[in-house]
């Protein structure tokens, strides 16, 4: 590829080496993906339960993405991504139902 020729984008490599070149934006979304778990999701609601909701659908969204995309070189990469999306959405998928009161049997609002 002629970004890997490229002497001027050498100090930058580490951000787009494990992109194929179709979707070197990738890595601005995953800043943006991690931003929103991390510091939009909090602000968003006080109730935990919306935050949970809210969590699940950007996961299901991220899932999406990464799996439509399938942003990396590698394919292993790829599937290990695609499975930590899985990660993210159950555990969000878990704190809805903790919190929800589903695994008590009733609901505690």
């Amino acid at each position: 590829y002629l970004r890997d020729n490229d002497e001027e984008l050498q100090p930058l490599r580490f951000l787009f080496v494990p992109y194929r070149p179709s979707t070197l934006y990738f890595e601005s979304f995953e800043m943006y993906r991690r931003i929103s778990f991390i510091g939009l999701l909090p602000l968003l609601s006080s109730h935990p339960d919306r935050r949970a909701t809210i969590g699940v659908f950007l996961s299901l969204c991220s899932l999406e993405l990464f799996r439509n995309f399938e942003p990396f070189m590698s394919e292993s990469t790829n599937l290990l991504a695609y499975i930590a999306q899985y990660a993210v959405l159950l555990t969000f998928v878990a704190a809805l139902v903790l919190n929800a009161g589903i695994a008590d049997g009733g609901c505690h609002h």
